[in-house]
């Protein structure tokens, strides 16, 4: 890239969690890919315990930087991506974490750090959607946030409290299936009344409801496979399985199924007798979604808990996060 003499140099910013990568191994990478595309030094901004991301990107958007970096898990994701949707500045992922959901989303190579560096500075921006929730309290306080991934009320968020850190330090996304099992034991359905659009009532009696703006779990794993990241809408689904076997049929819809849509063959077998019609799982699609509980629940967004709620009320903003991807990837 040639600039003009006296030209100001672009600056790029890493928000970076220091428990995930250590900044020792990424600095020189960094450093070494912004001098040869003609960027100037890089601003470096920690998470810490109390912020796990928001701060850093609010303080390189001040600063001027014209990309940011993200190095760390989804709540690091999640959390930057609050702060610099609809600015205009390009995100790129650097994988660090468990899931690394948005990233696989996106069909991101995630086994190494120096490609997804390299991608920061010579790929293109791609603009996905980001949700935009109102979390409601019991106590009538509501609290808005931010999710690029899903927002669950039930279920999974018991499935996110059950899982220790050390675990997922240790044995990466398979920790989640230890958590799970605690959850599954002591999980009670609750009844929940779903309104799409305004207009679009469901009523269940469910484990978890899910409000998705992708549909790829942690370990390449498919839950709904009509979900994109940039459709501007969001899906539901409410999972309701009464019985050992109709956790079976789930676990057959997601894991078993998913790999058989590689192939032809495979495509055909789950046409004629796929579990896509599962009466435990129920799915709308919406721009705007509210979800009302009989009571408190657990909440999570993007893998992180935020307390209980009684509902949630969520909208899609379309397009509001660039993110930097391969340029085979960008349309």
């Amino acid at each position: 890239m040639v600039r003009a003499p006296g030209a100001k140099r672009r600056r790029a910013a890493v928000v970076y969690n220091p428990v995930k990568l250590d900044r020792v191994r990424l600095n020189p990478i960094v450093e070494r890919q912004a001098e040869r595309h003609g960027w100037g030094s890089t601003l470096w901004l920690e998470t810490s315990a109390d912020d796990s991301g928001a701060a850093a990107a609010r303080t390189a958007l001040d600063r001027g930087a014209e990309l940011i970096l993200v190095a760390g898990g989804d709540g690091t994701v999640r959390a930057v991506a609050e702060e610099v949707a609809d600015s205009g500045v390009p995100v790129a992922l650097i994988p660090a974490g468990t899931g690394n959901v948005l990233a696989r989303n996106l069909e991101l190579r995630l086994a190494n750090v120096e490609d997804a560096i390299e991608v920061a500075f010579t790929g293109q921006p791609r603009a996905v959607d980001v949700g935009h929730a109102r979390i409601r309290r019991v106590d009538g306080q509501i609290e808005t946030k931010a999710f690029v991934v899903m927002a669950g009320l039930g279920l999974d968020a018991e499935i996110m409290v059950s899982t220790s850190s050390r675990g997922k330090r240790l044995f990466g996304w398979i920790a989640y299936v230890t958590g799970a099992l605690r959850a599954v034991n002591r999980a009670e359905r609750f009844r929940a009344r779903i309104t799409a659009d305004r207009r679009r009532e469901m009523r269940t009696r469910s484990h978890t409801v899910l409000v998705c703006n992708c549909g790829m779990l942690p370990g390449n794993l498919l839950l709904v496979p009509d979900a994109s990241i940039d459709d501007g809408e969001l899906d539901v689904l409410a999972i309701s399985p009464r019985r050992f076997s109709d956790w079976f049929g789930l676990w057959r819809r997601i894991v078993v199924e998913h790999q058989l849509t590689r192939s032809r063959t495979g495509q055909r077998l789950v046409e004629l007798g796929g579990t896509h019609r599962l009466t435990t799982l129920s799915h709308t699609v919406g721009k705007t979604i509210d979800v009302s509980v009989e009571r408190v629940v657990p909440c999570e967004l993007d893998g992180d808990v935020f307390g209980e709620a009684i509902g949630l009320e969520a909208r899609i903003r379309r397009g509001a996060l660039l993110v930097q991807v391969p340029a085979e990837l960008a349309d």
